[in-house]
């Protein structure tokens, strides 16, 4: 079944959001961190850029606090 079933880039796109936004809500709700020093940053997707100027890995969460 697994090896049949096909998974798109938006589909790991919406599953990458949906973890970011469980993370976030879990450390405003349980870690207690204030909302306004929570972000969750834009998708990136192969061949863009990280904040260093590297190709983005697509395998990775970056989270940001501030």
């Amino acid at each position: 079944m697994i090896e049949n079933a096909e998974i798109s880039d938006d589909d790991l796109t919406v599953l990458g959001n949906r973890r970011a936004q469980n993370v976030k809500d879990w450390l405003l709700e349980q870690g207690k961190v204030e909302d306004a020093r929570v972000f969750i940053l834009a998708t990136k997707r192969g061949g863009d850029k990280d904040a260093e100027g590297k190709e983005a890995k697509v395998s990775r969460v970056d989270f940001s606090l501030r």
